[in-house]
């Protein structure tokens, strides 16, 4: 619960108002409205870690074309599971105590890290706002020598994954409120416990 407040207040610190413009991005925060009683949409938090053109290979009879698809994808950051990282895989060491929240209903079966280390080997930065995803050898490394804290690191299975429009859609029909980024000083300022 910890972990989650922190992630959300570098939002919060970004925005007085859940009304202000933001433009859709990897890194902003999507909060569900009130009003919203889908079971996989309600009270749900998410940040957007992907957003646009994904490049996909097709191969046919005539050879091999490059060709787009565009798609968002996030991870609710809110949503606790009763299991930790120890019951769901083996050898996860120091974060063997970390529970695992739920990310979203589909992907892949997979579990994402979320952090605010995204100087760490193997990390992918999430924005140009400090958050970060991936990079778990060196998130176990970074704790093993006292760099870092368990705490700092929350795992997420499955994320939300939306089509071309899907979620611009979703927006405009009010399914969400979208906030930008913080910027770089609030974020240091609100992530500070969280080893940002």
């Amino acid at each position: 619960a910890a972990a989650a407040a922190r992630v959300v207040a570098l939002f919060a610190a970004a925005s007085a108002s859940p009304r202000s413009p933001a433009r859709l991005a990897p890194g902003c925060l999507l909060v569900a409205r009130p009003d919203q009683f889908d079971h996989h949409v309600h009270r749900a938090v998410v940040v957007v870690t992907q957003h646009g053109e994904t490049a996909k290979s097709v191969t046919d009879a005539t050879g091999s074309d490059a060709t787009t698809m565009s798609e968002t994808r996030g991870v609710a950051v809110n949503s606790e599971t009763p299991f930790t990282m120890g019951e769901m895989a083996a050898g996860m060491g120091c974060f063997a105590d970390n529970p695992v929240f739920r990310g979203g209903d589909g992907g892949a079966d997979t579990v994402t890290v979320l952090h605010c280390r995204p100087a760490l080997p193997g990390a992918v930065p999430v924005g140009a706002h400090g958050l970060a995803v991936g990079g778990l050898r060196a998130a176990q490394e970074a704790v093993g020598r006292g760099e870092a804290s368990a705490d700092d690191f929350k795992f997420l299975f499955k994320q939300w994954v939306w089509g071309a429009g899907e979620l611009e859609q979703q927006i405009q029909e009010r399914v969400w409120w979208l906030l930008p980024p913080p910027p770089p000083r609030a974020r240091a300022g609100a992530g500070a416990g969280a080893g940002a």
